[in-house]
């Protein structure tokens, strides 16, 4: 009678958790399964884009601030082993976020002719204003470029952005004079 108890209970329908009612993206930081799953998947996956990143780096951030409350918990009751756990993940997290914001930093540098090109309406407003530095830079070439990202879901913590001057062959430098008694 126990057994048939047992498998009546293992039979019944079992209500969802509230995560995946919601859709949550956010790996399960209690979970460490979980949570080494999705930083696994993030590093071996790259970033094709600025807003990719950005976006991928406020899940990393979500996930940190929630380990943030789960250290907040493990050191009001004095568990220094889950204390040090959050520290770890939330660590590892942050360098994976770097590394990535690196990444496509190298990407946007690397393949900066794509971003420094003019357009077509760019072009004919630039020879409407006149202002070409002199006529000695090329006017489908933008002088300088500005890149700069919000992030796209929610919290809306982080921005990024990054600026570059393009046309610096056409600029003067000055020498640095160090002092002779350095």
């Amino acid at each position: 009678m126990y057994e048939n108890a047992e498998v009546a209970l293992k039979g019944r329908i079992q209500p969802l958790p509230e995560k995946y009612k919601a859709c949550d993206p956010l790996p399960d930081p209690y979970n460490e399964r979980d949570l080494t799953s999705f930083m696994t998947l993030w590093t071996e996956r790259s970033d094709k884009t600025l807003k990719e990143a950005l976006d991928n780096c406020q899940i990393a951030e979500s996930i940190c601030q929630e380990m943030q409350n789960i250290s907040g918990e493990a050191m009001a009751s004095g568990d220094q082993a889950k204390l040090d756990w959050c520290n770890y993940y939330i660590e590892e997290l942050r360098k994976i976020e770097l590394r990535k914001f690196d990444e496509i930093t190298a990407h946007i540098f690397e393949y900066m002719e794509q971003y420094s090109k003019r357009t077509e309406e760019e072009i004919a407003q630039a020879k409407l204003n006149g202002k070409q530095r002199g006529g000695k830079t090329d006017i489908a070439n933008k002088e300088f470029i500005k890149l700069s990202e919000p992030c796209t879901s929610v919290p809306k913590d982080l921005l990024f952005g990054i600026w570059a001057n393009v046309s610096g062959s056409t600029m003067m430098h000055d020498k640095v004079k160090y002092p002779d008694n350095a």
